[in-house]
């Protein structure tokens, strides 16, 4: 289980995965990997517990031709001491900009997509400032809702506590497990719709928290930078619970452009109701 699943994301994705065994974690990385080659989408694997070679020997025994793959620059196999870790020690702003810089370098090559797979297991070693890593892989989602890259964090269940996990998972839109459904979406998916303008498509609750809070502030700063109405487009959003509801309260507070949500189910209109919504100025549902 879990190989499919992964195989079903979607370019826009941003996933926390997590696993309890090396067999598992690759079988699930090659399904990812094979899906990208089929669609000719870039593949960006940094890894932390298994050198460079055992990745490319790893994928090789489950039928890929990832030397190969290699050699023609489709994939690309780097450490965390290379990338993560690049200045010694985890910078959060530099992490988001390389994504940034490798994104555009992928769609320079032509890449249709690109697919990210991290081993997030060196934030385990007690490296300086991985207390940062939770708002990383928040704000991050900024950069997969434009819709080009999709990214699976993997974490060991053996080297991150269930707080931990629960603190990080809530940075990602979606969780999944070695168990998870063939071919199972993440709970909530998020994309851009043009300059500040934003869809949630799925499920927002605590699971998912931090990542909403995160790409919420993203587009209130989006909207502030271009001088137009923040965009929220609702209309795929089948569950938010109380406190999405305050988060989209605190958006619109803190954009002074406004915020227009379309689509708001009424379960959700009745939620800003209560919370005063009606009194927010430049809220509009």
């Amino acid at each position: 289980m879990g190989a499919l699943a992964l195989a079903g994301l979607e370019p826009g994705d941003h996933v926390c995965w997590t696993f309890d065994s090396e067999p598992s974690r690759l079988d699930a990385t090659a399904g990812f990997v094979r899906s990208g080659i089929r669609a000719e989408h870039k593949i960006v694997y940094y890894t932390a517990d298994l050198a460079p070679a055992d990745v490319i020997a790893g994928l090789t025994e489950r039928g890929i031709d990832a030397a190969g793959m290699a050699r023609i620059g489709q994939l690309e196999v780097a450490t965390a001491a290379e990338t993560y870790l690049a200045g010694g020690r985890f910078d959060l702003a530099a992490c988001i900009d390389g994504w940034a810089d490798t994104c555009a370098r992928a769609q320079a090559e032509g890449f249709a997509a690109m697919r990210v797979v991290g081993d997030m297991g060196w934030a385990a070693d007690g490296v300086p400032r991985t207390e940062d890593l939770a708002h990383y892989e928040a704000r991050v989602n900024a950069i997969y809702a434009e819709g080009y890259a999709m990214a699976v964090c993997q974490y060991d269940r053996r080297k991150f506590s269930p707080d931990q996990l629960r603190l990080l998972a809530s940075a990602h839109p979606g969780t999944m497990h070695t168990d998870a459904h063939d071919r199972a979406a993440p709970l909530l998916r998020i994309r851009y719709a043009g300059p500040a303008a934003l869809r949630l498509i799925g499920d927002c609750d605590l699971s998912n928290r931090a990542a909403v809070e995160a790409v919420l502030a993203a587009l209130s700063a989006e909207a502030a930078r271009h001088q137009r109405t923040a965009q929220l487009d609702l209309s795929e959003l089948h569950f938010a619970d109380s406190a999405t509801a305050g988060a989209l309260l605190e958006c619109a507070v803190q954009t002074p452009t406004g915020v227009t949500i379309t689509g708001c189910q009424p379960g959700l209109v009745e939620l800003l109701d209560l919370f005063g919504g009606s009194c927010v100025r430049n809220l509009h549902y």
